[in-house]
């Protein structure tokens, strides 16, 4: 929850104009719809004596809203701040969804090619939706070489594939029906919101320099 209020309140340090007030706070929307997905996946077993959570849940709104939402972010970035990553920011964004692509759909072919359609609409679009947060995500940290701008956002990277990371964990440990809630590999959730509480926390550090 700390990342997503992070970055809402760095949202708020642009002008309400400026087309980085809509990418920080869609961020932040992201990690929060997340946050409160986790909050009814983890409440769950707690309400059914220890039973894990069904697949699929109503928590599953949430996480599919937070790669949706930083997706659009990060487009609404690229295209109202027009920066430049030239053909190697696009190759590089482009082999990074391809590969996310292919890890989610190893992960979660079986359930996609299930006979129960819900389910298989559900991985489906996790499948699809996250690679191409993190394939966005790249291609906008491309644009930017150095300084604090472009330390946040490759630690942004960093912390949406900490965050997929831990995602693969839950689809490998579910299908082997060895996932627990708490389980060691939920670290990557957390760490990775918290790097990108630090890369907003970075950006607003230096709005607050410029004015």
């Amino acid at each position: 929850m700390g990342g997503g209020i992070s970055c809402l309140i760095t949202a708020f340090k642009f002008p309400s104009s400026s087309p980085l007030r809509r990418v920080w706070l869609l961020i932040g929307a992201g990690w929060v719809a997340w946050f409160f997905a986790q909050l009814l996946f983890a409440r769950y077993p707690l309400l059914s004596k220890g039973e894990e959570t069904p697949a699929p849940y109503i928590s599953d709104i949430g996480f599919l809203l937070t790669p949706l939402l930083i997706a659009l972010a990060l487009i609404i970035f690229k295209h109202g701040m027009s920066p430049s990553s030239g053909p190697t920011g696009g190759v590089t964004a482009f082999a990074a969804t391809a590969l996310t692509a292919a890890a989610g759909l190893f992960f979660n072919w079986s359930t996609i090619i299930d006979d129960e359609t819900l389910p298989a609409m559900v991985q489906t679009r996790y499948a699809l939706f996250k690679p191409l947060m993190i394939g966005a995500t790249v291609w906008v940290a491309t644009c930017f070489r150095s300084g604090v701008i472009g330390s946040s956002w490759w630690i942004a990277v960093v912390s949406i594939v900490l965050y997929y990371r831990a995602d693969l964990a839950y689809y490998a440990l579910s299908n082997l029906s060895e996932y627990s809630t708490g389980w060691i590999s939920d670290l990557g959730w957390i760490l990775g919101f918290g790097l990108l509480g630090i890369a907003a926390f970075n950006v607003r550090q230096l709005m607050n320099r410029s004015v």
